[in-house]
């Protein structure tokens, strides 16, 4: 049994071989990408002259950690505590919230 057991193994890790070619692929492409985006980011934060007025807006925001909130779902907390953490969610220079044009045609503003 246990030949047969590992001969239908092999064959099956055969059939799935160009599907792993594919997947390891994209994970290595995924990796790169998130190393380049630190990267950008890193690079942004050291050449930025730091301005009161600036806010930042076309800069890259720098990936956020995994943290447990993140892994439970509340990705949305997890990145809004991080950017408030490292003063890139505008804070206090935020004064309005802008509506897209739509919002504004159904609210009557």
């Amino acid at each position: 049994v246990y030949d047969e057991e590992n001969d239908a193994a092999i064959a099956e890790e055969k059939s799935f071989a160009p599907l792993t070619t594919i997947v390891n692929a994209e994970i290595d492409r995924q990796a790169w990408r998130g190393e380049m985006m630190t990267k950008a980011c890193e690079h942004i934060m050291e050449k930025k002259g730091a301005s009161k007025d600036d806010q930042g807006l076309g800069d890259l925001l720098p990936p956020i950690v995994r943290d447990a909130t993140f892994k439970q779902g509340g990705w949305v907390t997890c990145t809004s505590r991080q950017r408030r953490a490292m003063q890139l969610d505008g804070g206090s220079l935020i004064k309005t919230i802008r509506m897209r044009s739509s919002q504004r045609e159904e609210n009557g503003t």
